[in-house]
């Protein structure tokens, strides 16, 4: 039986391809029984194959001395077939509260980012997570009953990207059967037991009843998957195309994209466009269900500037002027930095260096928006980096009119969400620099100028 097992793993892999192009496989271990089978089998697999296998395990900080346990397990079982094992812990409910997602969706979001932090030190490696058919079946029944379109009814794909599923045609009820043959440890979480979780509630009470009614359940899932994913696979295709068409802005916590060439596209593709920016700023984010999509094409359609909509999680939807912004709703607030004189002056969100030079660099940064040289001189007194407020002016380098600091944002087209974080230079209550963008007149070198300050601002893309 253990023989069979094993071949139907192997044939599995090579039908879908999984690690034909890795040379490394990085298994995703949480201690339970799924995981730790997945981790025989391919400890078997890496070992025929010739492929270097390590462990991942992430311990939550929520099961106390439980987690503690479950980590044990792994690191055990991992030495014990002589592989490395890679941990981390990390503190879901402080995430979870700081972004204000659930604890899964936390968890995950941590989880994730361990394992691409990993991925990055194996050019050729690929991650495997142990989800089993059943997960797959209980995906697509839970996307069904929250009203997910044809992305929803996909259910957990055996590829995507990096990540793969190996044991995605596995049953618990397999995976418990070959645990017990191979004498293979692994820990049972007590909580999957209860019911006020709903996938819980899916696996231990939904699901078996609608069993009684069609005994072949899981397959007729599998099928429908099938049919979802041709669907999608021929949407996504258009999406693509046409999000290189309408994308404007990419950041790591923000995509702005064409409302006016967003409109063009018929809702299927809209929709398949949003879906595509929240996969690149959230990993592995969650099909919307038609509620939620519903809510984007109206936001869409209105297209009123400052219009806005908080999607799940820490994303959400902003328009601003012609665009729309999709990004996660990071906190924005900052408090302000005293400078004095020459240094590094930063937070998360930008650096500011302020430098000696020389007369000699003027023609040097003349085209360098993001660097500025001053009369060091007239920088003198109680010099602040600070956000912007309401009212504030500054007298133009050029013309030595004033202009107010929300004119000037609108002239440059800054987006709404990003005033917050553009940080001003102020000395004595007058602005001498709005960081990357306008230079006042008053702080200018002139040829009476001694001493030049160099001033540099880098913005962080987090």
């Amino acid at each position: 039986m253990i023989d069979r097992f094993y071949a139907k793993f192997e044939k599995f892999a090579a039908q879908n391809r999984l690690f034909v192009k890795s040379q490394t496989i990085l298994a995703a271990i949480s201690g339970g029984a799924d995981s730790m089978v997945m981790l025989d089998l391919l400890h078997r697999y890496s070992v025929k194959h010739n492929k270097k296998l390590h462990g991942l395990h992430v311990h939550h900080g929520l099961r106390g001395k439980l987690a503690d346990a479950d980590q044990q397990l792994v690191e055990e079982s991992c030495q014990a077939i002589g592989i490395d094992c890679f941990t981390s812990q990390v503190d879901v409910k402080r995430y979870a509260e700081e972004h204000g997602v659930s604890l899964e969706m936390a968890g995950r979001a941590l989880r994730y980012a361990f394992f691409d932090s990993v991925a990055e030190q194996f050019s050729d490696s690929v991650i495997a997570t142990a989800h089993t058919l059943d997960d797959h079946v209980e995906t697509i029944l839970l996307h069904f009953i929250k009203g997910c379109g044809v992305n929803g009814l996909c259910g957990i794909p055996i590829r995507r990207q990096s990540i793969v599923r190996p044991i995605r045609f596995l049953t618990k009820e397999e995976i418990y059967r070959y645990a017990k043959t191979r004498a293979i440890r692994y820990h049972e979480d007590h909580t999957n037991r209860q019911n006020h979780h709903e996938r819980n509630l899916l696996r231990n009470q939904i699901v078996p009843l609608i069993e009684q009614i069609n005994p072949s359940f899981s397959d007729a899932c599998h099928k429908i998957s099938l049919a979802a994913g041709e669907i999608k696979s021929l949407v996504d295709g258009i999406a693509k195309d046409a999000f290189g068409e309408v994308l404007r802005l990419q950041k790591r916590d923000a995509i702005g994209l064409d409302i006016e060439q967003l409109t063009h596209y018929p809702d299927v593709i809209k929709k398949a466009i949003l879906h595509l920016s929240l996969e690149r700023l959230y990993h592995g984010a969650a099909p919307l269900n038609f509620a939620e999509q519903q809510q984007y094409l109206d936001i869409l359609s209105r297209f009123k500037s400052g219009a806005s909509l908080p999607l799940r999680g820490s994303i959400g939807i902003y328009i601003d002027r012609e665009h729309l912004i999709i990004r996660k709703r990071s906190e924005q607030s900052w408090s302000a930095i005293p400078v004095q004189g020459e240094g590094v002056y930063e937070n998360d969100h930008f650096r500011l260096s302020i430098i000696r030079a020389t007369k000699a660099e003027p023609k040097t940064y003349a085209d360098d928006r993001n660097t500025e040289l001053v009369d060091a001189d007239t920088v003198r007194g109680e010099c602040i980096l600070r956000p912007w407020k309401r009212g504030d002016k500054i007298r133009l380098l050029g013309s030595g009119r004033h202009k107010k600091l929300s004119d000037v944002f609108i002239d440059q087209k800054i987006p709404h969400y990003q005033k917050n974080l553009i940080p001003i230079l102020v000395c004595n209550s007058e602005i001498i620099w709005i960081c990357g963008m306008r230079l006042s007149e008053k702080f200018k070198i002139t040829k009476e100028t001694k001493t030049i300050y160099r001033l540099q601002y880098e913005e962080k893309d987090v």
